[in-house]
């Protein structure tokens, strides 16, 4: 009888205890001009086709804050016409990015090197350099 007593009091207590409690108001967040920026970026970067184009690019660094972490190297991105760097970075888009069996074939590639800590190796050597 006690052990049901107790049982008793401490789901009267859960219930008391959640009872009195308000979710916050979903209006009441306001969202900042940055953060709509980074939103509005977010929903327009494509991850499949395109990756490297200009516009897709620089809306990849405004959705993950690089162009406030990197702000110089993001003003020389954005000083760029967009045709030159999608004449440049466009075969480079289009072999390693559209095609899905090279692209899978490359992060294969670079997860099995990370696996054996080869990126470390080749990033001591980068930095060596």
């Amino acid at each position: 009888m006690k052990k049901y007593l107790f049982g008793l009091v401490v789901l009267f207590v859960l219930v008391l205890s959640c009872s009195k409690q308000d979710p916050p108001d979903l209006n009441s967040r306001v969202i900042g001009v940055g953060e709509q920026r980074r939103l509005e970026a977010c929903s327009q970067v494509s991850y499949l086709q395109g990756f490297l184009l200009h516009g897709n690019f620089k809306n990849f660094f405004v959705c993950t804050g690089w162009d406030k972490t990197f702000p110089h190297l993001f003003e020389a991105m954005s000083a760029v016409d967009a045709k030159s760097w999608d004449h440049i970075l466009g075969p480079i888009n289009t072999r390693f990015f559209d095609d899905y069996t090279v692209r899978d074939k490359m992060f294969g590639e670079i997860r099995r090197l990370d696996e054996i800590n080869a990126l470390d190796d080749f990033a001591d050597v980068i930095t060596a350099l």
